[in-house]
């Protein structure tokens, strides 16, 4: 081991998920063809209204047109209230993940000072807490995992992307090592020393499995795995709530937006039968109570009741009640489990962790351990006196074969067959799915609801002052 260089941790390469050139240009397209349907709509909507006023408007009698503004005035009503309620919860919810760094001056400490920095990225280490707390209690434990590990399943499903990795460091060894020989070299014994590092390989795996295992289940934390990388992105944490949560979010919206249209209604019934003067006390005390009710009832709606709750009428079920979030529990315990499984147990994410342990000491020696059994079996008696042929070490030999071999398990290949197998083997995603859908409706509420419980006043509170800024507006331009 002390002759190896410490290479520390090989920089792992994810699989490539971006999307291929058809699709990126697709997209593309998409939005530009979006905008320019939008900007037609735009046109031909001012065209109209400026047809309409040359034609139409212009030629009234003042009395005509101060009829129809009035009108129009009293029409706006409910559909200020509606677009205004649906713009100062999206702006609350905006607040709640964005933005990610304070955006501001005078921060006296992380987060706090004249400007803002998002709820979730701002309480990032508690977040994380809540985001492992929540939910590891109901997953696989590690030692589960790992159990489900075989080796000779990983061989069998590693075979193809191993035999390239066995004749490319055969290729640049044997080219090093021995030229001449290996120019003259026929195909056939190519194959036979292939088929020879196999066996080896696969006799290996299955004698030092228990080991590598072993390590794994005393040096890999779940807990410590998760939350440091919230911790180190908050994008990430950003994401991985706002993606669980995504139909809650446009629900508080829409609801939102529908109950403001409600009250516009019931506000412009009542703002008629009203003196000029009461109306100034009316539009912005309705609206600072439309902007309260409305984040309070959407927020509410989603979480609650926890348990399902039956209506009964006259002895027989009208319907069953239950927040939006809480039915959808098998929708979202997919979601959580996918999205930990692309998130946290990759391999990069898993090495990266493994690295920082006490035990990744232990892992290299067991690594080069392996290595040093596999040249040895490979080489044999006959290879080593070869080797001494050439007039140079035996322990330089197999030090460049460890470091081919270290070489090759940092190819995207590689970490891609090592990441599938893992993932197929183990079956965590959907272990881990079916195991959070047994959860109790309270422990589920827990996952998503405190990411909005932590600051829910905020969201209420901002709805009624910008419920009363509008309110105020409205009079003025009503009463004028």
């Amino acid at each position: 081991v002390t002759q190896v260089p410490n290479a520390g941790m090989p920089t792992y390469a994810k699989a490539d998920k971006t999307p291929s050139a058809f699709e990126q240009k697709f997209n593309r397209s998409m939005k530009i063809l979006v905008c320019l349907i939008a900007s037609v709509g735009l046109l031909a909507l001012g065209t109209c209204v400026t047809v309409l006023y040359l034609l139409v408007f212009v030629r009234w009698t003042k009395e005509q047109q101060d009829t129809f503004l009035l009108h129009v005035g009293l029409g706006s009503i409910p559909i200020v209230a509606m677009l205004f309620t649906w713009f100062h919860i999206w702006l609350a919810l905006q607040m709640m993940f964005l933005p990610v760094e304070f955006l501001g001056c005078c921060q006296v400490k992380p987060g706090i000072g004249i400007g803002w920095q998002g709820v979730v990225p701002r309480k990032s280490e508690k977040m994380a807490k809540i985001a492992c707390d929540k939910a590891l209690p109901h997953l696989m434990t590690v030692r589960m995992i790992i159990g489900r590990l075989e080796a000779d399943s990983m061989v069998n499903a590693m075979e193809p992307v191993m035999l390239d990795a066995c004749n490319r460091v055969e290729h640049r060894i044997a080219a090093t090592w021995f030229p001449r020989l290996y120019n003259t070299m026929p195909d056939a014994m190519n194959s036979q020393l292939v088929s020879l590092m196999m066996r080896a390989f696969r006799r290996l795996a299955r004698k030092r499995m228990p080991d590598f295992q072993l390590l794994l289940i005393k040096n890999l934390n779940l807990y410590i795995l998760v939350t440091d990388a919230f911790r180190a992105n908050k994008v990430l944490l950003n994401d991985f709530f706002r993606q669980i949560g995504a139909r809650e979010i446009k629900f508080i919206e829409h609801c939102g937006a529908f109950g403001g249209l409600l009250c516009g209604c019931v506000q412009l019934v009542v703002y008629q039968y009203m003196t000029p003067a009461q109306r100034w006390y009316f539009l912005p005390g309705s609206g600072i109570f439309i902007g309260i009710a409305t984040n309070w009832a959407a927020l509410k709606v989603c979480f609650a009741p926890i348990h399902p709750l039956k209506i009964r009428l006259f002895g027989k079920d009208i319907c069953t009640l239950q927040g939006i979030f809480l039915r959808r529990q098998h929708e979202v315990c997919k979601k959580y489990s996918n999205l930990l499984v692309n998130n946290f147990f990759t391999l990069p994410a898993i090495v990266d962790h493994l690295q920082k342990s006490d035990g990744w000491d232990n892992f290299k020696v067991l690594y080069f351990d392996w290595c040093t059994e596999l040249v040895d079996e490979i080489v044999g008696m006959w290879g080593k006196r070869l080797i001494f042929g050439q007039g140079r070490s035996y322990d330089e030999f197999r030090q460049e074969v460890s470091l081919e071999v270290f070489r090759e398990m940092q190819q995207p290949a590689m970490t891609t067959a090592i990441e599938k197998y893992f993932q197929d083997e183990t079956d965590v995603e959907k272990e881990n799915a079916r195991r959070m859908t047994q959860m109790s409706p309270y422990d589920f509420e827990q996952l998503m609801h405190p990411v909005f419980q932590e600051d829910e006043w905020i969201l209420i509170v901002l709805g009624g002052a910008l419920g009363g800024i509008v309110g105020l507006a409205q009079a003025y331009f009503l009463g004028n």
